[in-house]
């Protein structure tokens, strides 16, 4: 235990003192009071203060059991089951699949993500980066969904890459478009 010095005057006296020594004016009471002397007194140890981290009691048994002394945080105590397998793996092809469309090998991409598509609980356009590629890169998954069998998934995200890659108007004109007369309709009319 360490030891620190109580000072008994207070504060302020203390700093007025110091302040009228320092600058050689001031209440001539302050500067010409003596010092009192320091005491030392030993700072009273502090009882042990709760723990940060409470025991968490375990939902299925309202006992704890004796050899558990420490719970993990309830939120560290939702567990997740890892992956099945086959989810990995579809996983896996999906992000080969992003790859190889990335460096243009799209009969590659279309074979990975097929792969990736057999899975039913892998979705191809979560792979991150997936929505940075371009059309033709898209297509493959399209592609690859349909020869899987899952049709209902490549007609949705063939219908939102349309949407995405929807033509636009040539040119930044704002004027609207007005089809030109031809002499011989306007000699009709």
């Amino acid at each position: 235990m360490s030891t620190l010095q109580w000072q008994t005057e207070p504060m302020v006296l203390r700093i007025a003192r110091a302040i009228s020594q320092y600058i050689g004016f001031g209440n001539d009471d302050i500067s010409s009071a003596s010092p009192k002397p320091v005491k030392q007194k030993q700072k009273p140890v502090q009882e042990e203060s709760q723990p940060a981290l409470r025991l968490m009691p375990d939902p299925d048994t309202q006992a704890q059991h004796p050899s558990h002394k420490w719970r993990r945080h309830e939120a560290l105590r939702t567990y997740e089951a890892p992956l099945p397998s086959e989810v990995r793996d579809g996983r896996h092809e999906a992000v080969r699949g992003l790859f190889a469309a990335r460096s243009g090998a799209l009969d590659v991409a279309t074979q990975h993500f097929t792969l990736a598509a057999r899975c039913d609980d892998v979705d191809i356009t979560a792979v991150p980066g997936f929505w940075k590629l371009t059309r033709g890169q898209m297509q493959t998954a399209v592609d690859a969904y349909e020869a899987a069998g899952r049709y209902r998934d490549a007609a949705a995200l063939d219908a939102h890459i349309a949407t995405i890659f929807r033509p636009s108007l040539v040119g930044g004109s704002r004027q609207p478009i007005v089809p030109q007369r031809t002499e011989h309709k306007a000699a009709t009319n």
